[in-house]
């Protein structure tokens, strides 16, 4: 069986989201792999800014490895 690429589902925020500085934007997603997740992350990209990652903690599926949510608070003031 090839192994499949991951599914991403993000809840929030919408795409190309206005935030104001200094207030956190919630992000909310789910994943599936059937291999398994070992790490999810977010990138932030902005004009003029390096891209920056953020790790994002894992709320497993407790009857399956291959599926997990995570949420995040994506702190602005410390993007600049």
């Amino acid at each position: 069986m090839p192994d499949e690429p991951p599914t991403v589902a993000i809840a929030s925020p919408a795409q190309h989201v206005r935030v104001v500085a200094g207030y956190p934007v919630p992000i909310r997603v789910a994943a599936e792999d059937d291999l398994g997740l070992a790490r999810l992350a977010v990138t932030v990209q902005r004009p003029g800014h390096p891209d920056t990652t953020h790790d994002l903690a894992l709320a497993r599926d407790t009857h399956a490895s291959t599926a997990a949510k995570a949420t995040h608070a994506l702190d602005t003031a410390a993007l600049g």
